[in-house]
């Protein structure tokens, strides 16, 4: 029994590096639940897999329809911080 949850624990840290590497927040954040839910209700893969990806579509559809805001920092003689609006973001934002 104790093997068995040191294995679960070891997987779940698996998954939530690949999620991380692959860029994949909201299902990192929904995994756990949606698998425990899945499992109690003896759900098939295909339905676990079906929940996990719409969790991630629909998070990426709000953050899609949030306004990037790209600012452009710099320094005054005295030290002091300037962020300003900057026209031209860098693709990777």
């Amino acid at each position: 029994m104790m093997l068995e949850s040191g294995i679960e624990t070891a997987r779940a840290m698996l998954v939530a590096t690949y999620l991380k590497q692959l860029k994949m927040p909201a299902m990192a954040r929904s995994y756990a639940q949606i698998a425990r839910e899945a499992r109690q209700a003896e759900k098939p893969y295909e339905e676990f897999l079906l929940a996990l990806l719409q969790q991630e579509v629909a998070q990426r559809e709000v953050s899609r329809q949030k306004p990037i805001v790209c600012l452009k920092g710099g320094r005054t003689e005295s030290g002091a911080t300037i962020v300003r609006p900057w026209p031209f973001c860098p693709k990777s934002m």
